[in-house]
């Protein structure tokens, strides 16, 4: 019987993974249906969408030429920390805040107010104080993904329901032990949304920061395309900034998925 029921799960496993792969292959066939037929007619001029083929081609003559691993690599180095500071701050203090109304009340309003701002709005002041170095634009993007994950770990650990908490006495648990066996967990529950947030703002911060004052990465690379007037260029770098993040939400959901098992989130 237990072989039977071993064989079902595996066999409706690989059913949800072809009906998937589907679903995906349909939607990206579709995508080049329409990406063909839109280069070809919109006001006839290739230039404006650039055929598939003129990417490819564009992408090929990039890769020998050397700039497009470069680009790639320059941009990973301001992202992911960027995108790691930012997390990291922001369920610490996330956490700190929710559970004590004391520095909520001391420091919450001016997260709101700042919060509430743009976070591309922010750029010239950093720019003011910072300049255009590397650690302005790691800033940027950590700024960028500070906010969303704060609020969202803020809300978890301020909503712990107290039967927790006299769970925790009841167990004469160490205040120590009850943030890490308790507090933690549960409002990492509530961070993941602020997490997966933080990674789209993080790669907008990071086309805004390259956009503004870099010389190699994705987003000046996608800037100064859009300059010379190579459109394939432009769009090689659009869709290499998107694929670079959704690999990095794909690998987050595996992440959480392997570390955090009670965690339950959007696929």
């Amino acid at each position: 019987m237990k072989h039977l029921k071993s064989n079902k799960k595996i066999s409706s496993l690989i059913k949800s993974i072809i009906e998937g792969s589907y679903i995906q292959l349909l939607s990206i066939i579709a995508l080049i249906i329409v990406w063909y037929y839109a280069s070809s007619t919109v006001k006839g001029n290739y230039s404006v969408i650039p055929a598939i083929n003129e990417i490819y081609l564009a992408g090929k003559d990039a890769i020998n030429r050397g700039f497009f691993i470069d680009d790639l690599v320059m941009s990973c180095k301001r992202v992911y920390p960027g995108l790691f500071y930012g997390s990291i701050i922001g369920v610490f203090i996330g956490i700190i805040t929710g559970r004590s109304r004391f520095l909520y009340k001391s420091f919450g309003t001016y997260f709101h107010i700042w919060r509430a701002l743009p976070a591309v709005a922010l750029v010239p002041v950093i720019i003011q104080f910072f300049g255009v170095s590397e650690f302005a634009k790691i800033f940027m993007i950590a700024l960028g993904v500070f906010f969303p994950v704060w609020i969202s770990t803020h809300e978890g650990a301020s909503q712990l329901p107290e039967t927790y908490k006299e769970l925790s006495e009841n167990l004469k648990l160490s205040k120590f032990r009850f943030n890490i066996k308790i507090v933690i967990p549960f409002s990492l529950s509530y961070s993941i949304g602020g997490l997966r947030t933080g990674i789209a703002l993080s790669f907008i911060m990071l086309f805004v920061a390259e956009w503004i004052g870099a010389s190699e990465g994705i987003g000046y690379r996608i800037s100064y395309s859009h300059i010379i007037d190579k459109m394939d260029l432009m769009f090689l770098g659009l869709i290499e900034l998107g694929l670079l993040a959704f690999l990095t939400d794909a690998l987050f959901k595996i992440f959480v998925s392997k570390v955090f098992p009670w965690i339950k989130y959007s696929k």
